[in-house]
């Protein structure tokens, strides 16, 4: 009798457990659910809620849409949605790829403001942004002869404009969106060795990019540079620019890392349809502070 007894109080704390969960609203439950996982899984407080579908727009320049995957089958998108995929806490998913080579982000202002655009954005859970790269292009080809760090230094607050517009358009059409800009990478220093400030000219940018997100409410940064520091000519396609199918295996992994749903594929590499170098794992790549919210 006694052991009926604590059987039905353990069920009766049970049903009251559950009740009580039900009864959370998704930010509340999201802390629960942190607070109960295993170490193995990242926090998932970052206001995307699990157990749906999740609509995905991606947005930007030529990282987004896939130049330099010789497979042609779309770049790091392509890897972030086999990983997603895979996570067993998130329904149906849906990705949506509108970057176009060659977009600054006075371009991408104009595209915004189009409807296909905007149509795309106002049922977006998630819209990821690749932007910079090429306003760093411009002002190279522009100085090619001449090139010195203050020219990019004087270009800065034009870039810092450019973000806050562009994070203003979105949060105009989807308030309740997540917003992740995408940081950029240094793949100059294999045909600019002169210029030895250049590195120096990515953090700064990569800085402004960091303090734009974080200003907003559902902005967030995710940082990329380190992860082609020392493997570029591992990582970069034969233009020594875009990211190679490696490449964008990698940075499909820091995404879904920053996004919260963390547990990586189960498939190989080869299963994958690609080889990494087996002497550099992703635990080794993941280094980088996060910038979740400060």
């Amino acid at each position: 009798m006694k052991k009926r007894n604590i059987i039905l109080s353990i069920c009766f704390i049970f049903i009251c457990i559950i009740n009580v969960y039900l009864l959370l609203d998704d930010k509340s439950r999201q802390v629960m659910l942190t607070q109960v996982s295993s170490k193995k899984t990242v926090v998932v407080s970052k206001g995307i809620i699990l157990n749906k579908d999740i609509s995905i727009v991606a947005i930007g320049d030529s990282l987004t849409e896939g130049i330099g995957d010789s497979s042609g089958r779309g770049g790091y998108l392509y890897f972030l949605e086999q990983e997603l995929k895979s996570q067993p806490q998130l329904r149906e998913i849906t990705i949506e790829n509108l970057g176009v080579k060659g977009r600054r982000t006075d371009q991408l202002i104009k595209s915004l403001k189009k409807e296909k655009m905007s149509t795309s954005l106002k049922t977006a859970d998630v819209v990821l942004i690749t932007i910079g790269g090429n306003d760093l292009m411009k002002i190279t080809k522009e100085n090619f002869t001449d090139l010195t760090k203050e020219l990019f230094e004087k270009e800065q607050e034009s870039f810092r404009k450019n973000l806050h517009e562009i994070f203003r358009l979105i949060n105009n059409y989807n308030e309740n969106t997540k917003i992740y800009l995408i940081g950029m990478y240094n793949p100059f220093s294999l045909w600019l060795e002169e210029l030895n400030e250049l590195e120096e000219i990515i953090i700064d940018w990569n800085s402004i990019g960091l303090e734009v997100a974080l200003s907003y409410s559902n902005g967030y940064y995710i940082p990329i540079n380190d992860i082609f520091v020392g493997d570029t000519n591992l990582l970069l396609a034969e233009d020594n620019f875009h990211p190679n199918a490696r490449g964008y295996k990698l940075m499909a992994n820091r995404i879904v890392d920053y996004l919260g749903f963390y547990t990586f594929n189960t498939q190989s590499d080869s299963e994958m349809g690609i080889e990494i170098d087996p002497s550099r794992n992703n635990a080794e790549i993941l280094t980088t502070q996060r910038h979740y919210r400060p």
